[in-house]
């Protein structure tokens, strides 16, 4: 199973709760704790409010302009507001709660099934302390030069 940022986090709960169904994991720019700053933990609680209060097309707004780095192509401004605009603030609510709860480190070395996990510290979407929070066991750093060896591809 693929995780991508919170997909990852998903992942890794899933093989815990049905690990008969979960063969392997690979976990792309996800983390072991969501929120771990103080001000990632304001961020759950209020997000929730700030769903009911403006609404998933301002909330998706506000999230591309945030969230998308400075000079990114409009189709990746554009994704990010309409996958958020198109949910239900009524049921984001529960998962920001859910996403503020997660810690999966208490029982991540139980999980049975191979696990590769993919991060590094430039990542863009899952910030640098969130890759810290996975214990050294589980990490395998790689670099990756801007031009990959001629492998005769």
């Amino acid at each position: 199973m693929l995780g991508y940022a919170t997909g990852g986090a998903i992942a890794h709960q899933l093989a815990r709760d049905i690990p008969a169904r979960v063969r392997g994991l690979a976990l792309v720019c996800s983390y072991t704790r969501s929120a771990r700053t103080l001000r990632e933990q304001i961020e759950c609680r209020l997000r929730p409010e700030l769903f009911r209060l403006i609404g998933t097309r301002r909330m998706g707004t506000l999230a591309a302009r945030v969230g998308c780095p400075p000079g990114a192509p409009a189709d990746d401004y554009d994704f990010v507001r309409e996958v958020i605009a198109a949910d239900s603030g009524r049921r984001v609510a529960p998962v920001a709660r859910a996403l503020l709860a997660f810690d999966s480190r208490p029982w991540l070395a139980e999980l049975a099934c191979p696990m590769l996990v993919v991060a590094d510290a430039a990542d863009t979407t899952t910030p640098p302390h969130h890759v810290q929070s996975w214990p050294p066991v589980f990490l395998m750093r790689a670099c990756i030069s801007s031009r990959p060896p001629d492998t005769g591809w």
